[in-house]
């Protein structure tokens, strides 16, 4: 069987599982669940690692990790490591405590990771081990909300960043995100465990950079970049199919539902490559959260509505085509 493939690059963001052996449990007292924390906060001060959210059940774990400058394997080699040793003594066992090495899917950086967020925080909640994401003390969400208990090694910052305002309207505002739920287009998106969670145009870049597909293995070599599709073109199909100005298309409408706007706004954070920061001036919209929200929206919209998908298939399959030809 072939081992998991792995992409490794400064910069990159994962989610990273692992599941104990058969299915039997990693922890089994607090005193345990302690234990694997401070490798943790051990790991990420010795491997410079970003440690952006946790969640530790009591037969698998859940991270989401970014390495500024890459390496992340051997800093798993040594978390799971160094646990299996220590946890063997305590236990008088012998043998792996971990069903593999790890699963780590590489992270489209920008809304996908609020829902990655949502996903590793509500995991106890889901489990029914408890009412509220921050009343379970072995995931981060109680530590992003009370600062005083937070530890060093955990990252916050880039997270609440995005919620926009000061630390405390941003807790605010990640806690009610938070508890929301995960919105059924993201969990299909988990279930579907590709080796990248992200838009079209990140797993295009992804494999055009990194994946042999005659070899299905990492590629070695200098980063190319790939060809975008411009928020112009997209503008220019959209406005042509649903027969409506371009200018029309860039205005926010307050309260009022505008089918080719969202479609765009769609279609350039798919497809394009633009960040929300980019969209939010291309769209007129009021901040970047307002941006992810109508995305949030179009994506659960989509999943029920078989019309839109085709002409979102069709815009796509034009596009793509054009691009080839160019």
């Amino acid at each position: 069987m072939a081992r998991p493939l792995r992409i490794e690059y400064e910069g990159a963001w994962y989610h990273v599982i692992n599941r104990g052996q058969t299915r039997r449990n990693i922890v089994r007292t607090d005193e345990d669940r302690k234990l694997f924390l401070k490798l943790l906060g051990d790991t990420q001060q010795t491997y410079g690692i970003e440690i952006h959210a946790f969640s530790l059940m009591d037969n698998h774990y859940h991270l989401l990790v970014h390495t500024p400058k890459a390496g992340l394997s051997r800093a798993m080699r040594h978390l799971n490591g160094v646990y299996t040793l220590k946890i063997n003594q305590i236990w008088n066992t012998d043998g792996p405590i971990f069903k593999g090495r790890y699963n780590a899917r590489l992270v489209d950086s920008e809304e996908y990771l609020l829902e990655l967020i949502r996903y590793i925080h509500l995991n106890p909640v889901v489990a029914k081990l408890c009412a509220k994401a921050q009343d379970h003390q072995w995931t981060s969400h109680g530590y992003y909300i009370d600062r005083k208990r937070r530890p060093t090694w955990l990252s916050t910052q880039q997270i609440l960043s995005r919620f926009g305002g000061a630390e405390r309207t941003a807790l605010e505002r990640l806690d009610k995100f938070v508890h929301e739920g995960v919105p059924v287009w993201f969990s299909e998106e988990i279930k579907r465990n590709r080796i990248v969670l992200g838009r079209e145009c990140f797993r295009d870049w992804v494999y055009h950079n990194y994946v042999d597909p005659d070899r299905d293995d990492i590629l070695l070599g200098e980063k190319k970049p790939w060809q975008r599709i411009s928020i112009k073109k997209i503008l220019e199909k959209v406005s042509f199919v649903y027969d409506v100005p371009i200018s029309e298309i860039r205005k926010a409408r307050q309260g009022k539902q505008n089918e080719a706007r969202t479609v765009a706004v769609y279609l350039a954070r798919q497809i394009s490559g633009a960040r929300q920061v980019d969209l939010v001036k291309w769209f007129n919209a009021t901040n970047r959260y307002a941006i992810a929200k109508m995305i949030q929206r179009f994506k659960e919209v989509q999943a029920k509505d078989k019309n839109l998908n085709r002409i979102m298939n069709g815009i796509k399959s034009h596009l793509y085509s054009q691009r080839q030809n160019q």
